[in-house]
Order: C-alpha cells, then sequence, then structure tokens
C-alpha cells in the first residue's frame, strides 16, 4: 500500500511511504471466538472502514 507523502523528507520533497499488510485467519473459528466475531461483525456493521483509513492516511 502506498500512502502518498508520508515517507522519508529529502531536501523540500516528501517521499511516499510504502506499507505491507500481512493479514493472517485463522482457518478454524468455533466456540467463544466465533461468537466473539459474530458481535463484533453486528457491532461495527454501520462502519465504513475503507473511509476510515483513507482519512486517518490523509491526516
Amino acid at each position: 500500500m502506498r500512502v502518498k507523502g508520508r515517507g522519508i523528507t529529502k531536501g523540500s520533497t516528501t517521499g511516499d511511504l510504502l506499507v505491507t499488510v500481512d493479514v493472517q485467519v485463522p482457518q478454524r473459528v468455533d466456540g467463544k471466538a466465533l461468537d466473539a466475531l459474530k458481535i463484533f461483525a453486528q457491532e461495527t456493521a454501520h462502519e465504513n472502514v475503507r473511509a476510515d483509513l483513507i482519512a486517518k492516511a490523509k491526516a
């Protein structure tokens, strides 16, 4: 992922920050973990994660 203007400053310009995101997802989820994920999904259903991420990157 590239975050424009958030990298190293060289002279009067600032470069882009290159970010690598490593996401690991378990193959099996059951019991309390599954219940917790369902609750989390319900509680965050109204949020636009992409918009929040973009806004934070621009700040």
